[in-house]
């Protein structure tokens, strides 16, 4: 029995590290306007995000932009803060990809 559970949890693992996801944008780039925002479509092999997906970001400068999961949970949300420019990294799993976000400074 330890054998066969052994073998399971091996062949589990195997699978995560081997599984060759990907994941898309709808944009590379976003240009926005202080306190605006826009939501970015995410697909993973094809099929939009999920909430149950592991999904994650990271934002480089987060004085320039705030980034969250939108309420349907396909897509992302990305407000501008302050005017500059910074890079979201958005992942899956393994899989990272950037988007440079940029927010303008107001006319005068």
């Amino acid at each position: 029995m330890r054998t066969i559970l052994f073998a399971l949890v091996i062949a589990t693992l195997g699978a995560c590290v081997d599984d060759p996801r990907t994941i898309e944008l709808d944009a590379d780039a976003v240009q926005l306007a202080p306190g605006g925002g826009t939501e970015i479509g995410v697909w993973v092999d094809g099929r939009e995000l999920s909430r149950l997906d592991a999904f994650s970001w990271y934002v480089e400068n987060k004085q320039v932009v705030a980034v969250e999961m939108a309420a349907d949970g396909a897509h992302v949300r990305i407000t501008g803060v302050s005017p500059g420019t910074t890079i979201v990294h958005l992942g899956y799993r393994t899989t990272s990809l950037p988007l440079r976000a940029t927010v303008l400074a107001p006319a005068p």
